[in-house]
């Protein structure tokens, strides 16, 4: 039986090597905020965090406690939006990024 890799490694590992890929991981992560997948929005942060900043650093940046922001973007966690604003900016400042929306009409 062949053996298979953790998903979660496989993206983490894609991300650290592609920075296409780890700004579509992140631009999905906030689409599926938007678009009210919470739970898939939580995952694809948690995997951005992990491949590309670290909890550690982001816990230094926002001023709240590594583990506190590990919770919230946990399977049970239920961020507040202040926190997810807060954790958004904190991507923005430390990766130099400039997030922006962008309205379509269906």
């Amino acid at each position: 039986m062949a053996l298979t890799r953790n998903f979660d490694d496989t993206v983490i590992d894609r991300a650290r090597s592609s920075k296409t890929f780890r700004t579509l991981l992140l631009e999905s992560a906030i689409n599926e905020l938007i678009n009210g997948d919470f739970t898939i929005a939580k995952i694809s942060l948690r995997q951005y965090i992990n491949a590309v900043i670290s909890f550690e650093q982001l816990a230094k940046v926002t001023n709240m406690h590594n583990k506190s922001i590990q919770r919230m973007l946990g399977p049970n966690g239920n961020p507040t939006t202040t926190s997810l604003l807060l954790l958004l900016q904190a991507i923005q400042q430390i990766e130099g990024l400039r997030i922006q929306t962008k309205v379509i009409r269906k």
